[in-house]
């Protein structure tokens, strides 16, 4: 069975196999579990008022971007990632850091700095 959607959380659920097109283009084929590997580390997630292309150019940084208030970070480096942020921030709140999702992974892949939804 074929299933097309754009919301990433179901095909994180129910698919097999997850086609990933770009522009048309097919740009990955695999499992969830196998896309989500191809983006090492982890994602730190926080409200800050640190401008994004100071995150972006934080050591460890693979990727950042705005979701509403909270910024989303992909890292290979989640500890110093977060030392920096509370260094360059006092004020950050409501951090968490986990294992980086299908989301990451597709934005990582597709080279697309915005988050997809």
């Amino acid at each position: 069975m074929l299933v097309t959607t754009h919301l990433v959380e179901e095909a994180a659920s129910i698919a097999d196999r997850v086609v990933v097109l770009d522009e048309g283009r097919i740009v990955a084929v695999g499992t969830p579990d196998e896309l989500r590997r191809r983006l090492p580390g982890r994602r730190v997630e926080a409200w800050t008022t640190i401008p994004i292309e100071e995150i972006r150019s934080l050591d460890g940084v693979h990727s950042a971007a705005r979701r509403g208030e909270r910024t989303v970070i992909t890292t290979t480096d989640s500890e110093t990632v977060v030392r920096a942020l509370l260094d360059l921030d006092p004020g950050a709140r409501d951090l968490t850091v986990a294992t980086a999702t299908l989301e990451d992974a597709l934005v990582a892949i597709t080279h697309h700095e915005e988050m997809v939804s």
